[in-house]
């Protein structure tokens, strides 16, 4: 009995650390594996999972300011966007873009030395934004239509009629899901132009 004794109490202490071992082992594997699970990167989410309400239809108004050869003239217009691609053409989930073809009518006013202008033009293009963050997007506008003038010097009037273009870069920053800020600079055929106004989601 008393030779036993030793023996037993070895036994005894051979299986606690067996056991010591084998639960040490198990908590280093489910640590391991919550880690190569944390590293592994998300798969990426659907764009159509969070397609955002700004992508649809929208009107836009605003002031502008044109910087010509002979002076500065200001107006007014609006314009109104159709979206052709409401989820764009980026497959990144990290932006998100939309495809808009865009249409209205600008107004402005020149004058200088003894010559007034007022223009009326009516244009229809497209309209390309891309959200970088969640309320900020970038954006770029390319436009033509027809141009109508309506000159006056010294009393003489006269009407002409010509070619409008227009191409801006701009960005929209989102008030709330339904009002933006809008601002925009560009190349027109009245030189260069300054847009800023406010954008309604519809």
């Amino acid at each position: 009995m008393l030779t036993d004794a030793p023996a037993g109490r070895t036994i005894g202490t051979m299986r606690a650390r067996l056991w010591r071992c084998l639960g040490l082992g198990l908590l280093v594997c489910g640590l391991s594996s919550q880690a190569l699970a944390a590293g592994r990167s998300r798969p990426d989410p659907d764009p159509s999972d969070y397609t955002y309400s700004g992508f649809g239809h929208d009107i836009s108004v605003y002031g502008l300011v044109n910087f010509t050869y002979h002076g500065v003239g200001g107006g007014a217009g609006a314009q109104f966007a159709w979206a052709l691609f409401p989820n764009g053409f980026l497959r990144s989930p990290r932006f998100r873009d939309a495809f808009h073809i865009e249409g209205g009518l600008d107004f402005g006013y020149w004058t200088w030395k003894d010559v007034e202008l007022f223009g009326f033009a009516p244009s229809a293009g497209v309209r390309w934004a891309v959200y970088v963050l969640d309320n900020l997007a970038p954006f770029v506008c390319a436009k033509l239509g027809p141009a109508v003038e309506l000159w006056d010097e010294l009393g003489v009037r006269e009407r002409k009629a010509g070619l409008y273009w227009l191409t801006t870069a701009g960005v929209l920053w989102d008030l709330n899901d339904a009002i933006s800020m809008r601002a925009e600079w560009g190349w027109s055929g009245y030189h260069d132009m300054l847009r800023i106004g406010v954008l309604f989601r519809l």
